[in-house]
């Protein structure tokens, strides 16, 4: 079985775990107990244990406000690996409040903890994903911060692998010409 083939035990096992913890009436009153749970996993699984870590992230974004989600999301996140899944919720959450943000202020700043969750999702999933990219660069122009969505350009750019350099490009054209400041919606969908 492939779930057992490298020690720490059946996925399965640990993810049926996680999911009863998450299902308990008081789960969303204590998430500090799923993210010992995945503490574990991660130890025994390795790895394998991202199939536990995208069921604790989507839960966390799903059950808890922003503010709480962001404090034990860094738990979370400190554990290896950074699934695309796991951080595609997480990227969500942090969009839905940056379009409040938005709304009451068309200058606000990317708040600190989405550009820290942006730049972690880069790093790690940035080479294969224009979709990513200009999802973030779309929460910079949305504000007319050129100067960083400039730079975020270039990072882009060493970052992607050689073929997805056109499909950034040509986005990138189509935020900046973007007359209302609004945000960018062919990035609304999963990077």
């Amino acid at each position: 079985d492939d779930d057992e083939g490298e020690g720490g035990g059946d996925v399965g096992v640990w993810l049926l775990w996680l999911q009863m913890l998450l299902r308990a009436s008081d789960a969303a009153a204590q998430p500090a107990a799923p993210l010992a749970l995945l503490r574990a996993a991660t130890t025994a699984l390795h790895a394998r244990a991202a199939p536990l870590k995208v069921a604790c992230a989507r839960w966390l974004a799903a059950s808890l406000p922003l503010a709480r989600c962001r404090a034990f999301r860094s738990q979370l996140l400190a554990l290896p690996p950074a699934p695309r899944d796991a951080l595609a919720p997480l990227i969500a959450q942090e969009d839905a409040a940056d379009d409040e943000a938005l709304r009451a202020r068309p200058t606000a700043p990317l708040a600190p903890p989405a550009a820290a969750l942006y730049d972690l999702a880069c790093r790690e999933h940035g080479g294969a994903s224009p979709a990513l990219w200009l999802r973030y660069a779309a929460r910079l122009l949305a504000r007319r911060d050129f100067a960083a969505g400039s730079a975020l350009h270039r990072r882009a750019l060493k970052a992607l692998d050689d073929a997805h350099h056109a499909t950034f490009a040509e986005g990138y054209q189509r935020l900046l010409a973007n007359e209302d400041g609004a945000v960018f919606t062919e990035t609304a969908v999963d990077f």
